[in-house]
């Protein structure tokens, strides 16, 4: 071995073990420097050395990446620490856990969310999802954890965001926890934080919070009284435009609001007299056929004037069904010009319902299965598979026949039909 080691004598070292560089014993105090050769070929960098009465040794990179000249560079600079009593193994994690603190405490709640929100909206099938997220957020959980580090972030954070609205907001409250900890999960995956998640529910915040169903308000969809029908019918009427034509449709049908956004002329035989919804387009996930009365058919060949698209209620211009939001504004208009009690579109399937459980000759069952919704429990639901499909029809047609006359106790009755109507 050389006195004296150059490049080109390290390089030719390939013996498996330790060899110590021959001028540190000289230049280098309280240790010496290493070149530690390995199976097949890999050489790195080791500076050994004596504190405390404990040997250890300290890695100074790989050659050829770190050369001869900054490996002994390195070497002096661990001695100096040595010679100070600072273990230099020990000063460089600390170093190196203080970089990595520095850099988690740039990343705060809120940007941790933006990154999440960017990279989750390509799976998301509704564009409305990233605002909701984003809105919920931001009028929630920014204001108090969102300037925050995330690895900083614990429960008592939580609740602080969570308390003001758990009793008095429960649905949002619930939305806010769930999107919070989604977050938060997805900054622990990211190696930005570390231990258990404090928006977590079981085991977490449970021991807090009230159970969300023991103080959640059921509210309903808002309906208009049944006897307020036909004033109503004749007011809507009147008013020209392809969101009011979607209501009429809607409270004909007693469909679901969204159900009618998505229909499509490819579902509807008119000379039949059927609507088909495909399953993708009903909460059930199963197909619906609904019958149509005249009123309903009257509506669907006036759509006609607007077909520019496949869907039968256009949002014009767009070639797109209307928004959600279409028939709200409609009764919203309809209430500047009288002062009707609190409704919304949904709320007429309540209105069916009631009038349909007060009037009709059928029982209720007919009218759940005209509003698509489960009848019975498993066993009743293996056997009972018709639906119903032609008392549903007279149904509907006395539906539309009630909507379109005035009300009244005495007139208000519906004549029995022919026939078993059990």
């Amino acid at each position: 071995m050389a006195d004296k080691w150059t490049d080109r004598t390290v390089q030719a070292i390939d013996k498996l073990g330790m060899h110590r560089d021959p001028q540190s014993a000289a230049k280098i105090e309280k240790g010496a420097l290493y070149l530690g050769v390995k199976e097949g070929g890999a050489r790195s960098w080791y500076y050994r050395y004596q504190l405390n009465r404990k040997r250890r040794k300290m890695g100074l990179g790989r050659y050829p990446a770190v050369g001869l000249s900054e490996a002994r560079n390195r070497a002096r600079q661990a001695a100096a620490r040595v010679r100070e009593g600072i273990d230099p193994i020990d000063s460089r994690r600390a170093n190196m856990a203080k970089t990595k603190m520095d850099a988690l405490s740039a990343e705060t709640f809120k940007s941790v969310a933006e990154a999440f929100l960017k990279r989750k909206q390509a799976g998301w099938k509704n564009p409305k999802h990233r605002q909701q997220w984003e809105n919920t957020l931001k009028t929630y959980a920014y204001p108090t954890i969102g300037d925050l580090p995330v690895q900083l972030i614990d429960t008592n954070h939580i609740l602080i965001v969570l308390d003001p609205i758990w009793t008095t907001k429960t649905e949002t409250a619930v939305r806010v926890r769930q999107r919070i900890q989604a977050v938060l999960d997805a900054a622990k995956s990211r190696g930005l934080r570390e231990g258990d998640n404090p928006a977590e529910w079981r085991g977490n915040l449970e021991h807090h919070l009230a159970k969300p169903s023991d103080v959640r308000e059921v509210r309903h969809h808002p309906a208009l009284p049944y006897d307020l029908m036909n004033e109503f019918m004749e007011a809507l009427r009147q008013r020209k435009g392809v969101a009011a034509k979607a209501l009429e449709y809607t409270i004909l049908t007693a469909s679901r609001v969204g159900t009618v956004f998505k229909a499509q002329w490819s579902e509807i035989d008119i000379e039949k007299r059927v609507w088909t919804c495909p399953a993708d387009h009903m909460k059930r996930k199963k197909e619906h056929r609904v019958p149509l009365n005249d009123d309903a058919v009257s509506v669907l060949l006036a759509m006609k004037e607007f077909r520019e698209s496949d869907f039968i209620f256009p949002s014009i211009g767009t070639k797109r069904g209307l928004s959600n939001g279409a028939m709200d504004s409609v009764l919203d208009r309809m209430r500047l010009k009288r002062d009707w009690p609190e409704m919304s579109a949904h709320g007429f399937r309540s209105t069916f319902t009631n009038w349909a459980q007060d009037k009709a000759p059928f029982p209720l069952t007919v009218a759940e299965a005209a509003l698509h919704h489960i009848v019975g429990d498993k066993v009743t639901q293996a056997y009972a598979r018709s639906d119903v499909f032609d008392k549903r029809g007279r149904l509907m047609g006395m539906w539309a026949d009630f909507c379109s006359r005035p009300f009244s106790d005495e007139t208000a009755e519906v004549i029995s039909l022919h026939g078993d109507q059990s």
